[in-house]
């Protein structure tokens, strides 16, 4: 409890980014990777963002052809800081990297590499792999 409150006035002073940041470099270490994907923040309207399905998506994580790897985040959401929405996209990418990119986005590899990263409500995060 004592930690979560020092972490909560920690990152009270962060930017959005730094904060994401953050969260995603320690869920990258559960896993066992250094290297990071791109943070970048963008308004609701960018085109990851801009359909009825995703507008209410508080991150995406995408990847290249060439291997580039990102995590969007939807600056209209940000203030609420939701630690499992980001952590739900690094299990995408972990994913990924394990097993290609040709899985099911919400199958078994992602649900375990989900639950392996998420640390905030992870039976929510990870839609219901437990």
């Amino acid at each position: 409890m004592l930690a979560e409150l020092l972490m909560g006035q920690l990152s009270a002073g962060m930017t959005d980014k730094d904060w994401a940041t953050q969260v995603i470099r320690e869920a990258m270490e559960r896993v066992g990777y250094q290297d990071m994907p791109e943070v970048r923040v963008v308004g609701p309207d960018h085109f990851l963002f801009n359909t009825p399905q995703k507008g209410a998506h508080v991150a995406v994580a995408a990847r290249d052809p060439e291997g580039g790897e990102w995590i969007m985040l939807n600056s209209a959401h940000l203030p609420k800081r939701s630690t499992g929405a980001v952590q739900h996209e690094v299990g995408h990418i972990a994913a990924w990297r394990r097993h290609g990119e040709k899985i099911k986005p919400h199958g078994n590899q992602f649900k375990k590499a989900c639950r392996q990263v998420t640390t905030e409500r992870p039976k929510h995060y990870c839609k219901g792999f437990y």
